[in-house]
């Protein structure tokens, strides 16, 4: 909330949320709280639920993706390409992200296959209408890469290494330097 005061272009927060919080607790009703008692807007929050999580395919887990999805909070699937990378997962759950795995993009460069899947997974995530994110992005050669293939968003060390929230909030401030 205090990151996107007075911000043109507010952040949306990524938390990785364990597959047991999906199955045990009521995670919707700790959101809705958090939401309401912060003022946060539910758009400046992204869920993430690995890929392996999905494995479950319970009514449960299911119920509780789309509570999420009706609080406004954006779900992201992570590790994408490192479970059972089925489509029906994708029309089954709300899922609005598709994270690629950083095993994918370190692997760019290194043999015409491993770019291809890459290229499959952008190409998939368009033809299905979801945000794409390429985790693990390292070097020039791999965002260069990946922007000129349609993947504009990317979280990695080329772009920065994990600080502190309070250093993260004077970077946004242009306080210190990363």
């Amino acid at each position: 909330m205090r990151w996107n005061r007075g911000r043109d272009v507010p952040l949306c927060i990524a938390v990785n949320v364990a597959a047991r919080q999906f199955v045990d607790d009521d995670l919707p009703a700790a959101v809705r709280e958090v939401l309401v008692d912060t003022g946060c807007s539910p758009e400046w929050l992204s869920v993430e639920i690995t890929e392996s999580a999905l494995l479950q395919d319970s009514v449960h887990l299911q119920q509780t993706l789309h509570a999420l999805r009706e609080l406004g909070v954006c779900i992201a699937l992570d590790d994408f390409g490192t479970g059972y990378s089925a489509l029906n997962y994708l029309a089954r759950f709300p899922v609005d992200c598709l994270k690629i795995d950083k095993s994918f993009v370190q692997a760019i460069g290194g043999s015409e296959r491993e770019s291809e899947r890459v290229r499959a997974f952008i190409a998939m995530a368009g033809a299905l209408k979801l945000d794409l994110v390429a985790e693990g992005v390292e070097t020039d050669a791999q965002a260069a890469f990946l922007i000129a293939n349609g993947c504009v968003t990317g979280q990695g060390y080329r772009f920065g290494r994990p600080v502190p929230m309070e250093r993260f909030g004077e970077l946004l401030r242009g306080g210190v330097t990363a």
